[in-house]
Formats: C-alpha cells, structure tokens, sequence
C-alpha cells in the first residue's frame, strides 16, 4: 500500500532465524576438541565457516552463560565451566543408569513387573530406564516420558525425599492456596511415605494401574532419583509385600553403587 513502509523479505520467519543462530552456536562450540583448546576470533570464524561479525555475536552471548570463556591476557577463547556443569549432569545420569540396568532386571525378574526409574528435572519427574514385565498384561510406561511429582508413586516417592523448602515450592506452584484440603491432604501424604519410606498409589495416576517407589540415594544421601515397580491393580494389590521388600532391597543396592555409604537406611530416613 502507498505511503506505507515495509520491512525487507529476507525468506527467513524469527523461528529459522533463531534456529540458525542455534545451529552455528553449535558449529562455534564444535570448533573445541581435546587437541583445540584455544582458539583466537579469527580461526574460529575459518573453522566455523561464518563470518566475524557473527562469530563476535555468538561468542559474547556464550560467554554470558559461561559456554565460553576468554583469556584476557592472550584474547583467545576456549570452552567455559557452564559446559562442564552440564556434561557433569550428562555423566552423574548416565553413571546411575548403567549402574541401574542390572539392579532393575533383577527386580523385573523377581516381580515379573515393570521396573523403571525416575530422576527429577525441572520440578517434574522424567523416566530415564526402563525393564519391562514378563506379564502379558503391564503398565505402558516411556522412556523420556514427563510426569507431575504430585500424582503417582514415581513423582510422590521424589517430592516427599526433597528438602521441605524445594517441594514446598513445587506444592505452592501447582495448588492454589484456597485449595486448602487438597494442600493439606497431600503433605500429610508425603509425611507418611517419609516415615514409612517408600510411596504406594493405586488408581491415582492412571485409573487400574498400582505403583511402587522407593528413593534411590547418592553421596552423603542425597535424593538422586526414585525406583518404581509398576503394573494393573488387582495383581500388585497381591503381591504388595513381596514386591516392596524386594524393591527397598534394590534401592538399597543401587543407592550403595552410586555413593551412598550411610549403610541400611532406616524407614524414613
């Protein structure tokens, strides 16, 4: 329309603009290997195939989240401690979960039920192992699959073991403060898993499915995720005290492999 200005059409919408910077953060930080560590704005720019301009952008906004770092002595670049944190992370889950597998096939075979196990992330819990039950008829669970901490063995075993402050917070964020009877119900809740030290919900979740879960702790006792033996109802209601023995069992185990050295833990503790 006359009169009226219009911004030039580079072909790009803000989504491909904002995965293409991501793409070439990537590239920046690619550029870094055991060999590399150090790098000036000039190699990195040949290394990455981008201009310096861009690079100098990138960089600047890496170093803010401590991805980079800069010597300013020398002006070259190298990869920051935020990196490390991260891989830290990557490593601790990758440690617990090959330190799991053989624990969880155990119980698989002990229980003839699902066995996966949860870690916590973000104020929700994610599964990260999972062993199938030799029951025709299981409870459907997911690698990768995100859940609410408030409902299920798996996400209740995890609250009810975080410092109070910590799941104070998750509480506050998911119930209103005028829900009152629902706040108080489901603290009391947790109180009573603490003490007994495991957590067991039936129909809560998923309506027919039972699950039982026990903390697994590391260093100096520390919650690192939650255990949990899944399936229908009506058979876990049998079974319920086989199956819980056997699972605090292998909580014990696995929180012994990954640090815990605060031997045979109390119910509750």
């Amino acid at each position: 329309m006359a009169g009226q200005s219009r911004r030039p059409e580079t072909g790009q919408s803000p989504r491909h603009d904002g995965v293409q910077s991501i793409d070439r953060a990537v590239a920046i930080l690619n550029c870094f290997s055991m060999d590399v560590e150090e790098l000036s704005l000039g190699e990195i720019a040949d290394a990455a195939h981008l201009p310096k301009p861009t690079v100098y952008r990138l960089l600047s906004a890496l170093r803010k989240h401590q991805w980079i770092e800069q010597d300013e002595r020398t002006g070259l670049y190298r990869l920051g401690f935020g990196l490390f944190a991260l891989g830290a992370i990557v490593g601790n889950q990758m440690d617990l979960r090959r330190s799991a597998l053989p624990i969880m096939q155990r119980l698989a075979e002990e229980t003839r039920e699902t066995v996966n196990l949860n870690v916590l992330d973000g104020g929700e819990r994610i599964c990260i192992e999972l062993v199938e039950g030799s029951h025709a008829i299981r409870n459907f669970v997911k690698i990768g699959t995100r859940n609410s901490l408030l409902a299920g063995a798996s996400g209740k075993v995890l609250l009810a073991n975080l410092p109070d402050a910590e799941a104070a917070a998750i509480i506050d964020a998911a119930i209103p403060s005028e829900d009152a009877d629902r706040r108080q119900a489901l603290v009391q809740e947790l109180e009573m898993i603490q003490r007994q030290g495991y957590a067991i919900t039936y129909s809560d979740r998923v309506e027919g499915a039972c699950g039982i879960s026990a903390p697994v702790r590391g260093k100096s006792g520390v919650l690192v995720a939650g255990l949990t033996v899944s399936g229908p109802e009506e058979r876990l209601r049998q079974s319920e005290s086989h199956i819980v023995s056997r699972l605090l069992e292998a909580a014990q185990a696995l929180s012994v492999r990954m640090g815990d050295m605060t031997g045979t833990r109390p119910a509750g503790g």
